[in-house]
């Protein structure tokens, strides 16, 4: 894949001990825990209205105004600081040999959330909706979830290698700075993202009635 060529060494190199096919299956697996999430959230909200309505639409209604008397920087930083802190949490479950499925819980959990939301706006603003999560809302979040997948899968290689260490099941090494390395592309990533949200909500949310 090309996200391995570029994100990743070649599987030659000795001293990560990472192959091509975990690579791939490490993305797959990523990729597919964020789509059943999002899933998820939609699937939440449609059988069960009334239990998420009235929550969902103070946190839509807290999106709307959230440029309200705020700088782009104050608004940026509000989208930013909180994927630095998904981050953060897969930084740590990559070091920790327990930290594989606590770091697919953390990527569902952060994904949930926008396919609840999209259900919210079609259900209840139909074309108008649709149109508004397409517009402001998805974009952004395709990029955040690029950096989710290249974050979390350098999380769960990082950590099963960890474990495997500890274990004594192999003798190579990790690459401390390059796991820290990619994180931080990741975090260019998803200021990247929130960039793009900041964007579309400062410029767009206003041509939206709802």
């Amino acid at each position: 894949m090309k996200i391995n060529a570029v994100f990743l060494k070649k599987s030659g190199v000795r001293r990560t001990g990472f192959h091509t096919d975990d690579a791939e299956k490490s993305l797959l697996l990523i990729f597919a825990v964020m789509m059943v999430s999002v899933i998820c959230g939609a699937l939440a909200y449609t059988l069960n209205r009334n239990a998420f309505g009235g929550e969902i639409w103070n946190c839509f209604v807290a999106l709307l105004t959230n440029t309200n008397g705020k700088s782009f920087i104050e608004i940026f930083s509000g989208f930013y600081i909180i994927d630095l802190f998904i981050l953060l949490l897969l930084t740590v479950f990559g070091t920790a040999s327990f930290g594989f499925f606590p770091a697919i819980i953390t990527v569902f959990f952060r994904t949930v959330g926008i396919g609840t939301i999209g259900a919210y706006l079609f259900a209840n603003y139909s074309f108008t909706g649709l149109k508004y999560y397409l517009l402001v809302i998805l974009p952004g979040k395709v990029i955040l979830f690029f950096g989710l997948l290249l974050a979390a899968q350098n999380s769960l290689r990082t950590s099963k290698k960890t474990k495997q260490i500890i274990d004594g099941k192999t003798g190579e090494t990790i690459d401390r700075k390059l796991f820290f390395l990619r994180n931080a592309v990741c975090g260019a990533i998803f200021a990247l993202s929130a960039l793009a949200d900041t964007c579309l909500m400062y410029f767009l949310s206003g041509k939206f009635n709802f």
